[in-house]
């Protein structure tokens, strides 16, 4: 803000499905995450819908590997169909923690680990495996 306060913060890293032969790769802030040993607090199953790819590229990303089953993308990647944007997957696992562990009260919500386990595909249901970090709840 204006005054200096934090507001959020954000650290990214991304990939390139397929790539290989290259030397540097830059630097990564991500941090692997660890999963607990225990069983998830909570599990959430939600329906992607079939056209969620399409309706999410309406926040300005437009790359083929999330559209076009043709794409080299998707094809030299290995998949056989386009798969779900990363923000929009996030999305869904936020929405699932949100309603499970905070009443939807988004002034409840401070932080949220991610680990993609496997591509996301419209049509499928996303199951999200949550856990409460130590000493809260």
């Amino acid at each position: 803000g204006l005054d200096g306060s934090l507001y959020y913060r954000f650290i990214s890293s991304s990939f390139q499905v397929g790539a290989h032969s290259f030397r540097d790769s830059g630097r990564s802030k991500s941090q692997k995450v660890e999963l607990p040993s225990r069983n998830p607090d909570a599990i959430v199953e939600q329906l992607v819908p079939k056209m969620q790819a399409h309706v999410y590229r309406l926040s300005g990303d437009y790359n083929p590997l999330h559209i076009d089953g043709t794409s080299s993308m998707v094809v030299d990647g290995g998949l056989d169909e386009p798969i779900l944007h990363g923000l929009c997957t996030l999305g869904h696992a936020a929405r699932a923690v949100l309603s499970t562990f905070a009443g939807n009260e988004p002034q409840r919500f401070r932080a949220l680990q991610a680990r993609f386990a496997n591509p996301v595909k419209g049509g499928c249901t996303l199951v999200t495996r949550c856990w409460m970090p130590e000493g809260m709840g």
